[in-house]
């Protein structure tokens, strides 16, 4: 993704019929991409990579899951 630019993560959560759930999404490192926690919009704010992280929750908020992906983001040309 470009400095800039902004996208929407999405998760699946698996067997589809997993007791009550929330996903919070996060990223290491906000210098380089920023993301809404409930709904996943990842925005690229500087060129470099950062790890963007979903995390599954059980309803009392224990961590049932988590993923992490390397996002790079770089800079217009």
């Amino acid at each position: 993704m470009n400095v800039g630019e902004t996208i929407t993560l999405t998760a699946a959560v698996e067997p589809a019929d997993a007791e009550s759930y929330t996903l919070v999404w996060s990223v290491d490192d906000e210098s380089l991409a920023t993301i809404d926690p409930k709904t996943g919009e990842l925005a690229g704010v500087a060129a470099g990579t950062a790890g963007a992280v979903c995390t599954a929750q059980n309803s009392d908020g224990s961590e049932v899951a988590s993923e992490a992906h390397a996002v790079t983001v770089t800079a217009p040309a």
